[in-house]
């Protein structure tokens, strides 16, 4: 991240959100976020946002895409859209602790579409400050800032406290190969291990679309914005480290052949 900005990334997310997530049915409350996120991060974000909002704005938005990564939107929606799927299932007993929470509004939707008591929101502060304009936090929304894998310690000592689910979306691509297995290692190791939900990025394949393709212009918008790819592991190659853990993949979401894809891991010591 660019110190003093938001997550570019997130924000990006939000567009793919604001554009999209009525057609996948994502909670009211996520359009409105994200629609909130990008008027107030301003800069050409509000611009972006004023396209998204009327038809010929749109078209502009989709050849945009085109060119630059086809198809981008629809795959941040579906992959919300399968991870609310998975959160709904979540027990009373399970708080939810969202690691680079951004500019998302399903853990909102969750407090009030499920029994889950609180929500752990976690993210960069830079990222934190706008967010805490547009949603304050409340008796049951925690939030404070927390930088990977600088922070890992704290992670770790918040799984502690209460059983939790721990959701990783969009993030494990940014990190360090090393010090996220690492982390894994010790979540897996906790006397209650927290339930994992969480995406990654398959290596890049001959033929492959999406972010399984090498695009110098992706790669180079990332550098300027301070949030490079630096991990990558196929899927079959992640369950097989998961089961050495002692984790059991729940539900796994392809990705639709995008180069991402999404795992809701449960440990087999707590089922």
């Amino acid at each position: 991240m660019i110190a003093g900005r938001p997550s570019a990334t997130a924000l990006l997310v939000a567009l793919s959100v604001l554009r999209c997530g009525g057609r996948y049915g994502l909670p009211d409350v996520s359009l409105q976020v994200a629609d909130d996120a990008l008027r107030m991060a301003g800069g050409h974000w509000g611009w972006l946002r004023r396209l998204a909002h009327n038809r010929p704005g749109r078209r502009v938005l989709d050849t945009i895409e085109a060119l630059a990564l086809p198809g981008l939107a629809d795959h941040h929606c579906a992959r919300k859209r399968w991870l609310f799927e998975r959160m709904l299932t979540f027990g009373p007993d399970l708080r939810p602790i969202w690691v680079g929470v951004g500019f998302d509004a399903l853990g909102l939707a969750l407090l009030e579409r499920s029994r889950v008591r609180s929500v752990v929101e976690l993210d960069h502060p830079d990222s934190l400050r706008l967010r805490d304009a547009i949603v304050p936090s409340s008796s049951r929304i925690t939030r404070s800032a927390l930088s990977l894998p600088e922070d890992a310690e704290r992670l770790l000592a918040l799984c502690r406290e209460h059983p939790s689910a721990l959701i990783v979306e969009g993030v494990a691509m940014y990190l360090p190969p090393r010090p996220l297995l690492r982390l894994l290692r010790r979540l897996a190791a906790l006397p209650v291990p927290p339930r994992l939900l969480f995406s990654a990025l398959e290596p890049i394949r001959a033929g492959g679309r999406g972010f399984a393709v090498a695009r110098g212009s992706t790669r180079r918008w990332l550098a300027r914005q301070g949030e490079p790819f630096r991990w990558r592991c196929a899927p079959q190659r992640l369950a097989v480290v998961l089961r050495r853990l002692g984790y059991e993949a729940d539900g796994v979401w392809d990705g639709a052949g995008f180069g991402e894809y999404a795992i809701d891991a449960i440990s087999l010591r707590t089922g």
